[in-house]
């Protein structure tokens, strides 16, 4: 059985007190540089910008690897290791890796194109590869997004290929009611012009309208009436609601009549 002799341990700690020595000054300083970063993105984030925060925490993530590795090489130098063969090794080894990571320096590539060209930023709304959510995260390799049903999709960087921002133009909140065809539809559409604009003093998301854009489509049992709004982006959602309820809501002051789907169930009697 082995055994390790207390002397040869206090033996081993003296010869490598330096190397030891300045391990832990380079980690501190690590530290302390990661920390000085922190803060310093931490007053760009509070910036109350998006671009500013997205830009924080591109910094943030660039910053985390080249600390890393010149920490790494500066401890290995210390206990003696030749860094320069080292580096010829890695870029050698590197060489071999990155025929077999290109995907992964392309995702790189692509996070920081991203970034600079402003394509999208956190809490903007965009739909990438047919997902729409908000998004969360844009790191170096993945941007994260989140829907409505909370679904969080994780969408490699290199593998954006389509991008539809909807958080950097207004929205359209737009409705179809129908009528019956006994009605009078200018003094229909005369009195949700009239009413409508109201709707603006409770929504301070719409821009422009309500507009009663006029008869859209002739069903079989009904006229339909085409109204719409223009909103802040991505606010068209509520609006829209309030469209439906407000407009019935008139309709059933003004007695005009709205139809409905009627089932007619027929008897036969069997004759004797």
């Amino acid at each position: 059985m082995f055994l390790v002799k207390y002397s040869d341990i206090q033996i081993w700690f003296e010869i490598h007190a330096r190397a030891l020595i300045f391990t832990g000054v380079i980690i501190l300083i690590a530290f302390v540089v990661s920390f000085l970063i922190k803060f310093f993105t931490l007053k760009i984030k509070k910036m109350n910008n998006k671009r500013s925060y997205t830009l924080a925490k591109l910094i943030e993530n660039i910053c985390k690897y080249i600390i890393i590795i010149i920490a790494a090489f500066s401890i290995l130098a210390t206990w003696g290791v030749n860094v320069t063969a080292a580096l010829a090794g890695v870029g050698i080894f590197g060489l071999v890796i990155g025929l077999g990571a290109q995907d992964l320096i392309k995702d790189f590539i692509a996070g920081i194109g991203i970034v600079l060209d402003n394509q999208y930023e956190i809490d903007e709304v965009v739909e990438v590869n047919g997902f729409k959510g908000k998004v969360i995260e844009i790191g170096l390799r993945n941007t994260k997004l989140i829907n409505a049903n909370g679904e969080i999709r994780i969408i490699r960087n290199g593998m954006i290929s389509q991008v539809s921002n909807f958080s950097r133009s207004f929205s359209v909140a737009a409705i179809n009611v129908d009528i019956l065809y006994n009605e009078n539809i200018d003094n229909v559409i005369e009195l949700l012009n009239e009413k409508l604009p109201l709707l603006k003093e409770n929504y301070n998301q719409i821009i422009e309208g309500p507009i009663v854009a006029g008869v859209d489509e002739l069903k079989n049992n009904a006229v339909s009436i085409r109204i719409t709004a223009k909103t802040e982006a991505e606010e068209h959602y509520a609006v829209r609601r309030a469209l439906l309820k407000y407009t019935k809501e008139i309709f059933e002051e003004n007695n005009i009549k709205i139809p409905t789907n009627k089932i007619i169930i027929r008897e036969e009697k069997e004759n004797e």
